[in-house]
């Protein structure tokens, strides 16, 4: 297994590296087209801003960034201290950088 995986910031086009057991979450069909981010609760609930303006919450599952395909945007969970206004995770738009 490799040491670490290489994930493109949709947002900020900058490349870091990862631990190849980073928790991601899967991309919501509801988003919004310009949110980079979504936050993940206490309780596995995933809210983020939705396509219609409104927030929504919906049950999600994560899974390490080592199962990702390359073609597939995801959330990952950058800095385990990174919270939002409610004290949640948040978790960054992503890509696997395309490998060379």
């Amino acid at each position: 297994m490799k040491s670490s995986v290489s994930v493109v910031d949709l947002s900020s086009g900058v490349v870091s590296d990862y631990r190849p057991n980073v928790p991601t979450l899967d991309f919501p069909a509801a988003l919004s087209a310009d949110a980079s981010e979504v936050s993940l609760d206490g309780i596995g609930l995933l809210h983020f801003a939705g396509a219609d303006g409104g927030g929504v919450t919906e049950r999600t599952r994560s899974s390490p960034v080592s199962v990702r395909r390359q073609d597939e945007p995801c959330f990952i969970l950058a800095d385990a201290e990174d919270r939002d206004e409610h004290g949640w995770q948040i978790y960054r738009l992503c890509m696997l950088e395309p490998s060379a």
